[in-house]
């Protein structure tokens, strides 16, 4: 969905806000176009984290590809689609044949990708893979169609953008965590206590056990 940078700003310092003034001495302090000035510079790098990071059955795919999209083939069963250079991640990929979609390529550099070229190990109309590589451009290849007329489907993630109109784009699943981890990289630029708190809840929205990841960075 669409949303506003404007509606971002005041949700985030609304979840801010929600502290409480008296466990959070700073807001009352604060010049309201200085802190504006860091939570929209934090709104970008939350985007791109929170849109790579989540469980995918949180995502909206930004952009749609199927057989009629340039850079699209089909050759031997096998589709190969060369991504767009704002490429950010992969929703899910199938040939209309196949009896699931997929979401977790098998990547050039993994051993288990020389296993497509044999014809016993390869993935079938049954039990498909799907790969991600290099070429000049990065490509993301369907293994294997059971018709050579299978349409195929594609949702991807772009890069995130900032409208013209001042919009990004975001799934609205996911746009409460995209506040919540907004606020927490904005509470650590003030060295404030609670800036854990609200990253930690932001990666319970996004279906990420906290636990595990990678602690966020400024």
């Amino acid at each position: 969905m669409k949303k506003p940078k404007k509606d971002i700003l005041n949700d985030v310092k609304i979840c801010i806000d929600e502290i409480g003034l008296n466990d959070a001495d700073f807001i009352g302090s604060q010049d309201n176009v200085e802190m504006d000035t860091i939570i929209s510079s934090k709104i970008m790098d939350a985007l791109r984290y929170v849109q790579g990071n989540a469980d995918w059955s949180l995502l909206e795919p930004d952009l749609f590809i199927d057989r009629e999209t340039e850079g699209v083939t089909v050759y031997e069963g096998i589709g190969k689609i060369i991504l767009p250079d704002n490429f950010m991640r992969l929703c899910y990929a199938r040939f209309s044949s196949w009896p699931l979609f997929l979401s977790e390529p098998i990547y050039w550099n993994d051993k288990e990708y020389a296993t497509l070229s044999d014809p016993y190990a390869t993935g079938t109309w049954e039990r498909p893979k799907i790969a991600m590589v290099m070429h000049k451009k990065r490509t993301l290849e369907l293994y294997k169609a059971k018709d050579e007329k299978d349409e195929i489907e594609v949702g991807i993630i772009i890069e995130p953008v900032l409208t013209e109109e001042g919009e990004v784009n975001i799934s609205e699943k996911l746009y409460i965590a995209l506040v919540y981890y907004i606020a927490g990289l904005t509470l650590l630029t003030y060295n404030d206590p609670h800036a854990d708190d609200m990253i930690n809840q932001a990666l319970v929205l996004m279906g990420v056990n906290p636990t595990k990841e990678v602690p966020a960075t400024e």
